[in-house]
């Protein structure tokens, strides 16, 4: 049992004062987390197999070590692969096609030791196929052996499992399982080492022995395929010669990237094993949060580990590609351990998990998953469709439908399922919401991204020839401005004040003494903005009802919100929401909240840590890229460092408002509502609903050729997101805050748009965005229809159409 709280221990366990401030105990009894049973070792380790899973573990690390980097054989492989991608290619096209074939015909399904023996050699054939294909294309992308042994060391483990000690407790064999996987990974961490510290650290001339053994090309003394010119062809010629001397560092990088593999493995290895064992409540709860939070951690490890000694453009792919990998993975195992069935009820067992999962059903949520899968879930539509001609007409390899209604169907039972709940869609309403996902994700990709930075690399050439004084003085003015706008965040100022300031201080300051000046720079303009936007816009903003209407203030997470900064002093959760939020949304609402500016100023102090002071490091320290050694690969670590501790903000933020408006949701919600609010709800309900009315496409007189238009805006706004997203370096050239447009872009700044990619998914969007405009002033037109008043007016007598509104929006 829990001691009564005092004021030490509630700053330690995140207490808070009530909105009354009467003195609380908040966190002594809910705060408090029963690891005695959770972190025990009982059940979930069994010496008698531990030895033998390191051996098998040993084994699959030494043979990707051995074949795969400099520190075995990986050059000569490298050197060997050389011209053939175009067999891997049509290997692993080969491969998919005998997997897609085997799902068609049902394999699942098949009965009889011979069409068991045939379907066991036929996947066996086609995971060897995409295997050596993939290990076959490493020459041309440098990350895929890496990811093949992530990928496959799972099914490895799986397999050993069940084919070598099927009689072993899951939790038993997960636990020892990754306490097999942490000592190889130590001991490969120390072999790393050691080998590095005996004149193999990377640097300049290692880069240059291994890049020339694999066909990266130099002169006077700088790598040629780092960087494209945004000015058209000569990038896809640099590409093979790029991810060739990218291949360089992967080579040598590659047995420090498997060991923090390994030890972020070994500890989610180590949380699930307890999850199996104990599936009670608490221990999913906790289980869930710390499994999660290690895998995010793992995947920014991953970007770090990449960063050390040799950050180059390329590595940008790796990291996707790693991510990646890492989902697949963590899909893989918590599936083969837990069952789906298990999975749902141990995420309905955290509260904040299970509002998300409610909330799956809003138009927004199905508009997200169209724009982000919507491709893909068309192709399995087909094959489902391919699949469902073969159970129906072929009888040799799979049964038959015994149900005559399923014969008659175009698709799987399971498809067929799925379609038809997705038919009640509000398809109007979810397809004008992708279309505002889409919007959303190109503003923050092209505008956001490429035109910031294309601004101040601009702004950057023209103050190279400015006095100081008047250098600070324009970087805080356009600091000031580029912080008052919505979409941008911090991070891209710090780092131009780290590359301008330092820039033009070093010569008068010193190096490090303009570092430490920019750094109390960028802090005290991080200040300003936060009294701006707090004082003058939040304030001024929370006197309107349909702002407060907007960021939802009668809610319980903004409840939450304004409970935990209203607390005095500095304390992790405050700390948390201040420093991990977006900017200038986050201090726009503690002024509309009308939260103590001095309190919000000393709760984002820490900022400086969290955010300008790595920022302004990578700035400065990217300076110094040209003086050789490390110094680019130290600035992206430090940008590294600053992503790692921004994420670190954000989940804690997210985690103390989810435990403040699950563990005191009763006392947030006996605070008043806003009543203006309320009443401007109950409207903006009813408006709602009567623009769903209008355009909803059953509705009476709705044009067919509106439909279409609809439909085809929201295709052409998926095909936009998917070429930006996945063929982001043919869409726009590598272009760095340091970089000049004349140099670079030959004078043009348009230039960073390559042709065709680039321009082509652009104009993809513009064309999405006038067909949506369109189809809005339609919309528009309908709801001022007197008929469509009429008619709506009919249909909501005696149906209770706000209330409906207000449960749905719940």
């Amino acid at each position: 049992s829990a001691a009564p709280a005092s004021p030490s221990h509630m700053a330690d366990t995140g207490d808070y004062p009530s909105p009354s401030h009467k003195p609380h105990t908040f966190g002594s009894n809910h705060a408090q987390i029963d690891t005695a049973g959770f972190f025990s070792n009982e059940g979930v380790f069994n010496v008698a197999i531990f030895f033998p899973l390191l051996v098998l573990v040993a084994v699959s690390y030494l043979i990707f070590l051995g074949v795969f980097s400099a520190l075995g054989y990986g050059v000569q492989v490298y050197d060997e692969l050389e011209g053939h991608y175009g067999a891997s290619f049509g290997l692993v096209s080969l491969g998919v096609v005998v997997l897609l074939v085997m799902y068609i015909l049902d394999f699942s399904y098949w009965k009889g030791q011979v069409l068991l023996t045939c379907r066991n050699i036929a996947i066996g054939t086609a995971v060897v196929l995409i295997f050596i294909g993939v290990i076959l294309s490493a020459r041309k992308y440098p990350s895929m052996p890496i990811c093949a042994y992530l990928l496959l060391v799972p099914a490895y483990f799986w397999l050993i499992k069940a084919k070598v000690l099927p009689d072993v407790p899951a939790s038993e064999y997960l636990g020892t399982l990754g306490a097999a996987v942490f000592t190889v990974s130590i001991i490969g961490t120390i072999v790393f080492y050691s080998w590095a510290a005996t004149g193999n650290w990377w640097d300049d001339e290692l880069e240059r022995d291994i890049g020339e053994d694999i066909g990266c090309t130099f002169q006077n003394d700088t790598q040629v395929a780092n960087r494209g010119s945004g000015s058209g062809p000569n990038d896809a010629e640099k590409a093979d010669e790029d991810e060739a001397c990218l291949g360089a560092f992967m080579l040598w990088a590659s047995p420090m990237i498997y060991s923090f593999a390994g030890l972020m493995g070994s500890v989610a290895l180590f949380y699930l094993s307890r999850m199996v064992r104990s599936k009670t409540s608490s221990s999913a709860r906790n289980g869930l949060r710390v499994f999660f939070t290690i895998f995010a951690m793992s995947i920014l490890g991953l970007w770090i580990a990449a960063s050390i000694m040799g950050a180059e453009s390329g590595l940008a792919n790796v990291v996707v590609t790693f991510s990646g990998a890492g989902m697949m993975i963590l899909v893989f195992v918590i599936v083969r351990t837990l069952g789906v069935k298990e999975i749902r009820r141990m995420l309905e067992s955290v509260a904040a998990i299970k509002k998300f999962m409610d909330s799956v059903h809003s138009d927004w949520a199905r508009a997200f998953f169209v724009i982000t899968c919507g491709f893909p879930f068309g192709g399995f539509l087909l094959l489902s469709m391919v699949n469902q001609i073969v159970r129906v007409r072929v009888t040799c390899c799979t049964p038959r439908p015994t149900d005559r209604e399923e014969c008659s169907w175009y698709l799987t039972r399971v498809f067929h399922d799925i379609v038809e709940r997705m038919k009640e869609w509000r398809w109007a309403s979810v397809l004008r919401k992708t279309i505002w996902w889409g919007i959303a994700f190109v503003t923050l990709i092209v505008g956001v991204g490429k035109a910031t930075t294309l601004f101040l690399s601009w702004l950057n050439d023209v103050l190279t020839t400015f006095p100081l004084g008047a250098t600070i003085g324009i970087f805080y003015f356009v600091g000031i401005i580029l912080f008052l706008l919505p979409p941008v965040p911090g991070v891209p100022v710090y780092l131009f004040g780290g590359i301008l300031i330092v820039n033009a201080a070093q010569d008068e300051w010193g190096f490090w003494t303009a570092i430490v000046v920019t750094i109390f720079i960028g802090w005290s303009l991080k200040f300003l903005a936060i009294a701006i936007q707090q004082k003058i816009i939040g304030e001024q903003l929370g006197k309107m009802v349909w702002v407060r209407k907007t960021v939802a203030i009668n809610s319980t997470s903004i409840r939450a919100i304004e409970l935990i900064l209203s607390r005095p002093g500095l304390n992790l959760p405050k700390i948390f929401i201040l420093c991990g939020g977006p900017d200038w949304p986050t201090s726009v609402l503690t002024g509309i909240l009308g939260l103590n500016i001095w309190q919000m100023l000393l709760g984002s102090s820490p900022v400086v840590l969290q955010s300008v002071g790595p920022t302004v490091l990578a700035g400065a320290f990217l300076l110094r890229a040209d003086d050789g050694g490390s110094w680019a690969s130290i600035s992206s670590l430090t940008l590294a460092v600053a992503a790692l501790l921004q994420s670190i903000t954000v989940m804690g933020a997210i985690y103390f408002v989810e435990k403040v408006a699950h563990d005191r949701k009763e006392e947030l919600d006996a605070k008043p509502n806003d009543r203006e609010v309320e009443a401007a709800e109950i409207e903006d309900l009813r408006r709602i609903k009567y623009y769903q009315f209008c355009t909803d496409w059953s509705g009476e007189g709705f044009s067919p050729i509106v439909k279409g238009m609809q439909i085809v805006a929201a295709l052409l706004m998926m095909l936009s997101c998917y070429i930006i997203q996945f063929l982001g370096n043919r869409c726009f050239a590598q272009y760095a805050l340091t970089d000049t447009i004349d140099e670079e872009l030959d004078g043009n700044a348009f230039n960073i748009i390559l042709w065709p990619h680039g321009w082509g998914a652009l104009a993809l969007f513009a064309a999405s965005v006038f067909i949506n405009f369109l189809v809005g002033s339609y919309g528009s037109h309908r709801t001022k229809s007197s008929r469509m008043k009429a008619l709506f007016e009919e249909q909501s007598k005696g149906l209770g159409v706000v209330a409906a509104a207000g449960a749905e929006a719940e």
